[in-house]
């Protein structure tokens, strides 16, 4: 963990001095009021009170929730048919994120078994298009197993057995 220290030794008195102190703009009296002033909003034509875009209001509002990992995982899902492909995504659903897992559905075992063989390239394909994501992992599911039990008053056990002698 290097850092470029700066050329003289007055340069790096006044940035050890900015690290202990905090910045004087911000900690003194003057620096304070110079800031207060610059934020209020309540006088016209000031700055900060130009109208802004619906987007700029929902990229602030989705950074200040924290929102924008939630937001990239449920693109990721919407947009799996673009990232495999149209005949993939005939034979695959992106269900979920889970713990930094991307969980796909696959129509069969053999699909499941070919999309396992390109992971790598989805997954780096994932990783550019949607950085935000943080989806470490794909996970792809064959399909799901039909439940044995029949009917509605399944009674859990062996089963029966033999009962004479």
């Amino acid at each position: 963990m290097s850092r470029d220290l700066p050329a003289t030794e007055a340069e790096r008195v006044w940035q050890r001095f900015r690290i202990k102190m905090g910045d004087p703009a911000k900690t003194t009296r003057d620096g304070r009021r110079r800031a207060a002033a610059e934020m209020s909003g309540s006088k016209p034509f000031t700055k900060g009170r130009d109208p802004r875009g619906i987007g700029d209001v929902l990229k602030t509002t989705t950074e200040t929730f924290g929102w924008t990992r939630e937001i990239a995982r449920g693109e990721v899902v919407t947009g799996w048919p673009d990232l495999v492909g149209e005949r993939a995504a005939e034979f695959t659903v992106a269900e979920e994120v889970v713990d930094d897992i991307l969980v796909v559905r696959c129509s069969s075992t053999a699909w499941a078994q070919q999309m396992r063989m390109m992971h790598g390239d989805i997954l780096t394909k994932l990783m550019q298009r949607f950085p935000e994501s943080n989806v470490r992992r794909i996970r792809f599911d064959g399909p799901a197993a039909p439940r044995i039990g029949w009917g509605k008053r399944r009674v859990p056990g062996r089963g029966p057995r033999d009962t004479y002698g």
